[in-house]
């Protein structure tokens, strides 16, 4: 099956620069390519800020101009995608995210094979965030009369294994996200900051680590709070932020990082903090481990299947996070043995070799089903 000819729908483009599907999109493209498949990743203009292909890393990149808004940017994106990834010659496609999954009824109509990754499905059991009640109503129809047209179904987190197969009445077949450990050396030299990596959206619990922290920082004014990430259409929600955030200087949102940038901001923080309601399997966490190495995370999964390496505290519990993050400062002790812990972390199962022949498998045998 060389030369497997794959695309793929529902990541905004290449480079990755900010996004947990972004980055799983191009590190598995990468090591397609390696495995000598042809890969076309169809993309969002505003976020690839071009407007006609191009290649990255051997990966052809269409830019699709859609609508750019809240409502409106994926549906557009997603149907044009799907009637241009139809119409060419790709062997099958891969649909990242349960919203771009529901296209697949136009690209099934062209006779293509389509597998479905989801990357977290929590949004549909619990309405929250981007997702509201009236879109939750919207998605479990769309998902029932639209399912019949994905050939197979993944998910990268087995906490969310069982309710992806009552949501679309099968089996899904659970593959974790990858890391690449490149061996950083972290940093002893640590700057008095908090750091928190991620998207502005609702249930990142920011909210939560800025009280926690404001209340740190009337204890410890020597320390700040960092916040690398940007908000896109969550407009609102920053701005909320922005205000329970006013009355100290001592926060600065920082906007999206990437590359160096971003991994100098890990290697000096105190440690890094990541507070959300819900998660499915989110590399932020493996790159503070690898990065970092002190790791404060809410008691939600994957965490608490990690928590030997972390400290946990209460979500949605301000009190609880400054608490630990209270013992943290004046425990020099579980600070160094946090530290030393993350050094023993099983980064090696998660390599995207590895990771990239399992979805390879899996394309094979969709592929192979019906000859």
């Amino acid at each position: 099956m060389d030369k497997m000819k794959i695309a793929i729908i529902g990541s905004k483009g290449l480079p990755a620069k900010y996004g947990g599907t972004q980055k799983v999109v191009e590190n598995l493209s990468i090591e397609f390519v390696k495995k000598k498949c042809i890969v076309t990743i169809f993309g969002k203009a505003h976020y690839c800020n071009k407007h006609s292909s191009y290649i990255f890393k051997g990966i052809k990149v269409n830019p699709i101009k859609g609508i750019n808004t809240k409502r409106f940017d994926t549906v557009s994106y997603c149907f044009i995608s799907a009637i241009k990834a139809g119409l060419g010659e790709c062997e099958i496609i891969a649909f990242h995210g349960y919203v771009p999954g529901l296209f697949a009824v136009i690209t099934k109509l062209f006779g293509k094979k389509n597998v479905l990754h989801l990357h977290g499905i929590m949004n549909i059991l619990k309405p929250r965030g981007k997702i509201n009640i009236f879109d939750n109503i919207i998605i479990r129809f769309l998902i029932v009369i639209t399912k019949w047209a994905i050939d197979d179904i993944s998910i990268v987190a087995d906490s969310q294994q069982l309710f992806a197969e009552k949501i679309y009445g099968r089996k899904v077949k659970v593959i974790p996200n990858g890391f690449n450990n490149i061996n950083e050396i972290k940093s002893e030299n640590r700057e008095h900051y908090f750091l928190f990596v991620g998207r502005i959206v609702e249930g990142k619990g920011i909210e939560y680590l800025i009280r926690a922290f404001k209340k740190i920082h009337n204890v410890y004014p020597k320390y700040s709070l960092i916040i690398a990430g940007g908000n896109i259409h969550s407009r609102k929600y920053f701005v909320f932020l922005n205000q329970l955030a006013s009355d100290i200087n001592s926060i600065k949102f920082v906007g999206f990082k990437e590359g160096k940038e971003l991994v100098e901001l890990y290697k000096k923080a105190f440690c890094v903090i990541i507070p959300s309601e819900f998660e499915a399997s989110p590399m932020v966490l493996l790159e503070a481990l690898a990065y970092n190495g002190v790791v404060i995370c809410s008691d939600v999964e994957p965490f608490i299947n990690a928590k030997d390496y972390l400290i946990l505290f209460k979500t949605k519990d301000s009190e609880s996070l400054f608490n630990k993050i209270n013992n943290l400062i004046c425990d020099e002790d579980m600070y160094k043995e946090l530290y030393l812990k993350s050094e023993k972390y099983p980064f090696n199962e998660f390599s995207w070799d590895s990771i990239s022949n399992e979805y390879l498998d899996f394309y094979r045998k969709i592929l192979n089903e019906g000859k």
